[in-house]
């Protein structure tokens, strides 16, 4: 049956609604986008790095208001007083008083809601601030994407691409994003260095150093990694059949031993989803055209594998224990972990920071491929991480573009390395840890349906472990799903 359904599902594409417009505009080809994420400790050039930035900017002491969120595990990207560790927060000082003595501006730092809970508050915040006299408004904005993009679409944004001295073209802005997720030569958000949660957000595998090693003495998990071979079915061998009765209870609960751990939300569209390969939508960078990801045949009959092949991994292995979308079902993850009983926990990259007090010895990874046919490994940055947006109702933007560019290039030229050797991951000096972590920073990937998801929502299931038979699912939502992006490009394309 569920064949039938690949089968069928060609045959169910219907003619989106919005055929009775005007054809939509053949795009030129992006050409804008620097270049993919950098890799920080391989890239011996940053300390000579230099600004195209004109030498004589001048703006008169303007102040630059810039509304950053009220949480300190993302407000450090930007204020110095939200870091705990000192080498960090003088690098980030030293940035924001050299990117003001260049310029001749001064930042002025807002907090607005940062929350998930308070995401409504936050675009209200940001709404009310556009009608505000020009002293109060925000210049620039640093926001997670599900909040952005509605207020987007509202028209509160400037185009990136008309805002002076941003240059995204520069190695210190992410120019994977900025092609992906720019259409019809309009971009209003973008990612770079700045925005160092990027790099916290990341899903990622750790490993048990002495675990793997006693468990699969033979496994080289480095070179695996390094080999492009790192997949579904190799993880499944290591892990799926390591499950230690500790109790002798004859269930399998927390106070086992396992070969992975896993709480539900990193098995979800932004964990796992991305690690193989499947996305929401297409771009052809050679002409800026978007389209479904899923719809065909074959494309779909791929996906469905997927689905199944992980279902048997997560559901059916006696070596996998994964848990609840929560906040409790994260921390007993971590708990069994920390405490030597699993090979392998699915985290943020920012979970380095709990690892390197502990005396136990890890190690990080991506998360794997589904199967060598992908070319290069896909790390997903949780949504939570910040990006870059100038306001429409700025009265500086000048003044707003030049900082931000600045901003973007001291970070790259002084603090990520800081970030990156010295604060999160100290511990891990080896040359294999290094080269696994720039492996997976230069593996961040964007999307245009990710990006915009609270717009377009999904047609996957999430988690993606909870289901494995999702033919009729996509065969359902193609017309749905055509729709909306169909509805999202033309309000794009109507934005100024």
């Amino acid at each position: 049956m569920k064949k039938l359904f690949v089968l069928l599902l060609a045959i169910c594409l219907i003619v989106p609604m919005w055929s009775c417009k005007k054809d939509e505009p053949t795009e030129p080809a992006q050409t804008q986008g620097g270049g993919t994420t950098q890799s920080p400790s391989g890239d011996s050039d940053r300390e000579n790095a230099v600004s195209g930035l004109p030498d004589d900017l001048d703006f008169g002491n303007e102040i630059v208001n810039i509304a950053i969120r009220d949480r300190d595990d993302i407000a450090f990207e930007m204020d110095p007083e939200a870091n705990t560790v000192d080498v960090l927060a003088s690098a980030i000082a030293a940035r924001n008083e050299a990117a003001q003595n260049a310029l001749n501006v001064a930042i002025e730092m807002i907090r607005v809601p940062g929350n998930w809970s308070q995401r409504e508050d936050f675009m209200t915040n940001i709404r009310q601030n556009a009608n505000l006299g020009e002293a109060d408004r925000y210049d620039l904005v640093m926001g997670p994407n599900y909040s952005l993009a509605n207020l987007m679409v509202e028209g509160y944004f400037t185009n990136l691409y008309n805002v002076p001295y941003i240059d995204l073209g520069a190695e210190w802005w992410n120019g994977n994003f900025n092609d992906e997720c720019s259409y019809a030569g309009k971009l209003y958000m973008t990612e770079g260095e700045l925005m160092l949660t990027l790099i916290d957000s990341a899903f990622v595998m750790f490993f048990d150093t002495a675990n793997l090693s006693a468990h699969a003495p033979t496994v080289d998990i480095y070179e695996i990694v390094r080999s492009g071979n790192w997949t579904l079915e190799e993880l499944s061998a290591i892990a799926k059949d390591l499950h230690i009765d500790k109790n002798g209870d004859g269930v399998q609960d927390a106070g086992d031993t396992f070969g992975m751990v896993s709480p539900a939300f990193a098995s979800g569209r932004d964990g796992f989803q991305t690690a193989f390969g499947i996305t929401v939508t297409t771009k052809d960078l050679s002409t800026g055209r978007i389209s479904l990801s899923f719809g065909d045949g074959a494309t779909n009959e791929r996906i469905v594998n997927i689905y199944d092949d992980f279902y048997d991994f997560i559901q059916e292995s006696d070596g996998v224990f994964s848990t609840g979308n929560n906040d409790a079902a994260r921390e007993s993850c971590r708990t069994m972990f920390q405490g030597g009983q699993a090979l392998f926990i699915t985290e943020l990259l920012n979970y380095a920071g709990t690892l390197r007090g502990l005396e136990r010895e890890y190690g990080v990874i991506p998360l794997p491929k589904y199967d060598t046919m992908q070319e290069s490994y896909a790390v997903a940055s949780e949504a939570v991480h910040s990006q870059l947006s100038v306001m429409a109702a700025s009265p500086r933007k000048d003044a707003a573009g030049a900082l931000a560019e600045m901003l973007c290039f001291l970070t790259y030229r002084d603090v990520t390395l800081e970030y990156y050797d010295t604060v999160k991951y100290r511990n891990q000096k080896t040359p294999e840890a290094v080269e696994m972590l720039d492996l997976v920073m230069s593996s961040i990937t964007s999307n245009f349906g990710s990006q915009f998801s609270e717009l377009m929502d999904s047609p996957y299931p999430a988690p993606i472990g909870e289901t494995n038979d999702i033919s009729s699912t996509l065969a359902g939502q193609v017309k749905r799903m055509q729709d909306l992006m169909d509805d999202l490009k033309w309000d794009i394309q109507a934005l100024a």
